[in-house]
């Protein structure tokens, strides 16, 4: 949230006008996503209940996620054997999980384009990028960043890796990754 809050400072110092007016608005905008976020894990976290196993298709989660991501190239997000696939678990998990994981791909990706595999009841997520800073396969406890390392993230944690990997391990599934010929790629699969 301090990239939000660091841009909305920033615009305040310009001269008013219609256009730092519209960058403002975008700015709460965004912090207004992130916390509907934070409220949305919080409520299911919270719970303390097991998610029960609802079927969702994953061009329906898919459909609803790319309204939410400002996608202006439609070939951005490329899927390939995944008509009716179908992920189990808690639909705003997904939603959740599938928005940070594209909505990063898609940021960091060398091509701006990401690929989505279905196979094996597997599905695989992959763009062309810089290997991540954390490999999220593995149960971390601390998520904090080497800050000798030059990240993209301003802020040193990876907080959204952090959402992805709960996300899937609520929802009853496993998160590995593979980096291999400059291709960032992470399987999710059934537990």
């Amino acid at each position: 949230m301090k990239t939000p809050l660091a841009k909305g400072m920033f615009y305040l110092k310009n001269e008013p006008s219609i256009k730092t007016h519209e960058q403002i608005r975008t700015v709460f905008e965004a912090i207004n996503t992130q916390l509907n976020t934070f409220k949305t894990l919080e409520e299911l976290i919270g719970k303390n209940e097991t998610i029960l196993p609802h079927p969702h298709t994953l061009n329906s989660l898919l459909e609803e996620v790319s309204q939410t991501l400002h996608v202006k190239d439609t070939d951005a997000i490329q899927t390939e054997g995944c008509e009716g696939y179908t992920l189990y678990g808690d639909k705003e998990l997904w939603l959740v999980c599938l928005k940070n994981i594209l909505d990063n791909a898609l940021q960091y990706s060398k091509n701006h384009t990401v690929s989505l595999t279905c196979k094996e009841n597997k599905l695989h997520i992959s763009n062309v990028g810089e290997p991540l800073p954390i490999d999220i396969s593995q149960n971390l406890r601390s998520w904090k960043l080497d800050k000798t390392q030059r990240h993209k993230s301003s802020t040193g944690y990876g907080f959204g890796l952090f959402i992805i990997q709960k996300t899937v391990h609520l929802n009853g599934y496993t998160i590995d990754y593979t980096y291999e010929n400059a291709h960032v790629t992470l399987i999710i699969s059934p537990k």
